[in-house]
């Protein structure tokens, strides 16, 4: 198949063929993140699902009470700097509800019927109980945040309640000091070694040349990819997962709670001299993403890959230059930053352009470079 160079974009080549796309009046997408991409070779750095920079809040004002927006909808309150406004006292309620393992059980039973509501007999029957005093009483404590109960009919999960079974089912709170590991597809972008493994010790994603010893990606990923599947699949979840969240992040979706993203050019960051760092307005979720994972997405820089070539469908993302090596990424200005981001594949160059909101502004193409 047609191989992608990483070929950084200062060298003087002559060019025989040459076409170019300009956005018009691009559209300034409030959150173009993609989620906890590629680190090369420097000390381990942590690409995590975190709230907010460290910091103490300015004094401000209390918070408005929720108030309808201009389209009809209602605002949840926020702070003035734009964060989502915690109600920890609800939040330690909610999370004593379920402090208790028989109304865990009571959640996951309730998770594994695809038919809600659940009637009560039917309820009592799948968790061998028989004793109605104890499983009313439990019932009760769940109903409002993690159960709804449909009078006379039966129960059904909440959308936290799905959440919560999903997180415990898939082993999120399981201490398992196991580091699952399997080979990977692809060449390692630096030695070119076809000795890549992708290892799980917890709740990550690992991937690395076992040639080199250099580590591509570390990255969130959920133990329970690895239950119900041969592990030779896991690679491919693996790279399906990255990718549909930074393209949901990327169109400003939060990944986790669907809350609108913003978004803004970072220096010096997980081994780029830029990247898009991205918080979600109603949620702690926050990370970053290197300008040419932006790049790869855009549409116009996917048909450009196709006609060289590059099935970017297939193409795992640890193998494209452009989402794990900086010498891809050329910094046109910093204020307002502006980034150009180089694909290279065979004898063919793509040279994006992206602004300061992730954005891909412009697109070169240099055919025929010889």
């Amino acid at each position: 198949g047609s191989q992608l160079l990483g070929t950084g974009v200062g060298e003087d080549t002559e060019m025989s063929s040459r076409r170019e796309h300009t956005a018009v009046e691009p559209e300034r997408a409030h959150g173009c993140r993609a989620e906890e991409f590629c680190r090369p070779r420097s000390p381990l750095v942590r690409m995590d699902d975190t709230s907010a920079a460290d910091g103490e809040t300015p004094e401000s004002d209390p918070p408005a009470s929720e108030t309808p927006a201009d389209d009809g909808t209602t605002e949840a309150p926020q702070q003035p700097n734009g964060e989502f406004v915690v109600d920890y006292a609800d939040a330690a309620e909610a999370f004593a509800a379920v402090g208790n393992e028989y109304r865990l059980r009571i959640v996951t039973e309730l998770a594994e019927t695809w038919e809600w509501p659940v009637p009560y007999s039917e309820l009592r029957r799948r968790l061998d109980e028989s004793d109605r005093g104890r499983l009313n009483y439990h019932l009760n404590e769940l109903v409002g945040t993690f159960v709804w109960k449909e009078a006379d009919e039966g129960y059904g999960l909440t959308q936290s309640g799905r959440r919560l079974a999903s997180s415990v089912t898939a082993g999120r709170y399981h201490e398992d000091d196991r580091t699952r590991s399997t080979t990977a597809p692809g060449a390692c972008v630096y030695c070119d070694a076809t000795a890549l493994r992708l290892e799980q010790p917890a709740q990550r994603g690992t991937l690395v040349c076992t040639a080199c010893e250099t580590e591509l990606v570390d990255a969130s990923f959920p133990v329970g990819a690895w239950n119900g599947r041969p592990a030779a699949e896991v690679p491919r979840v693996f790279d399906e997962y990255i990718v549909r969240i930074s393209r949901s992040a990327s169109r400003g979706i939060c990944p986790a709670c669907a809350g609108a993203m913003v978004a803004e050019p970072v220096p010096e960051v997980i081994d780029f001299s830029y990247a898009m760092g991205h918080a979600c307005t109603a949620c702690p979720r926050a990370t970053t993403v290197p300008f040419g994972t932006l790049a790869w997405l855009d549409d116009t820089v996917r048909t450009f890959l196709h006609r060289a070539g590059v099935d970017t469908d297939e193409r795992p993302f640890w193998t494209v230059p452009a989402m794990v090596d900086d010498d891809t990424l050329t910094v046109v200005s910093t204020d307002p930053v502006s980034v150009e981001v180089t694909f290279e594949v065979d004898d063919a160059r793509c040279v994006a352009t992206l602004d300061d909101t992730g954005t891909v502004t412009h697109v070169r193409e240099e055919w025929d470079l010889g």
